[in-house]
């Protein structure tokens, strides 16, 4: 017990350590540029994030992105899900999504952003796009869940005559579930990500990309520098958050996570 608390003790000194380093590398390059415009100081920023913190405008252009990244999670989880299991289930289905998958893995962002602009509007545009992007990333985990079930377990079931469903809830699923947290984490950090790009192209009304995108035009370095400096904290946060849960039903359920 010692020894693990001393090694999370080393780590957030190091990590403290890390922050430090970069701060202070932030600040020697702002003083040898010496223009606001190219790179802003760090009190700059700081005092700039702490007033946007204390501005409802602030809130209700954050609330209106994380509506729209938890939504396109959701969507994504659910088709992904859905897409994962059948996969899992049926080679045929695997090999049907297996090609329209690896198209949309392939395409850069910014393309399927600029071509989602001739269909669709702004404020759905982020969404879609995010749904997009994670889809692969749960669809495959999933499946590739199905294919790393105990093949032994299977063969037993199979001699105690199980049924499908019985084979499902309690083989196939149990096994799948790891796979699908992975899953989970990789396409949140995504999501958050690719919903921010989305809304600085497609500029909706109310969203934390479209004010970055307006701070640019602007040539307000310190905002956007403040702006993205605030989605990292939360982006961490809420991650941190997601993890958290995870692991408390990983331990419950023994989730082999």
């Amino acid at each position: 017990m010692l020894k693990m608390k001393k090694k999370k003790h080393l780590k957030v000194l190091i990590t403290l350590f890390s922050l430090i380093v970069i701060i202070i590398s932030w600040q020697v390059a702002a003083n040898v540029i010496k223009s606001s415009l190219i790179l802003p100081s760090p009190t700059s920023v700081f005092s700039t994030m702490l007033k946007l913190i204390f501005k409802s405008e602030f809130w209700e252009h954050f609330f209106y992105t994380m509506f729209r990244v938890f939504t396109s999670f959701a969507i994504a989880l659910f088709l992904g899900g859905i897409i994962g299991v059948f996969s899992g289930l049926n080679p045929f289905i695997k090999q049907f999504f297996k090609l329209p998958l690896a198209i949309i893995k392939s395409t850069p962002v910014v393309a399927i952003i600029l071509v989602a602009l001739f269909w669709l509007k702004s404020n759905t545009i982020p969404i879609f796009v995010s749904v997009l992007m994670t889809l692969p990333i749960i669809a495959t985990n999933v499946t590739n869940g199905f294919l790393n079930v105990n093949k032994n377990l299977l063969q037993m079931a199979n001699l105690y005559n199980f049924t499908f469903f019985q084979k499902f809830f309690k083989i196939q699923l149990p096994a799948v579930i790891p796979y699908f947290v992975c899953g989970i984490n990789s396409a949140f950090g995504l999501s958050w990500k690719v919903v921010i790009a989305g809304e600085i192209l497609s500029l909706p009304q109310k969203a934390i990309g479209t004010v970055l995108s307006k701070a640019q035009i602007h040539l307000e370095s310190h905002l956007v520098l403040a702006y993205t400096i605030l989605i990292i904290i939360f982006s961490f946060l809420i991650e941190a958050l997601i993890s958290f849960i995870i692991k408390k039903l990983s331990k419950r359920y023994k989730w082999n996570y």
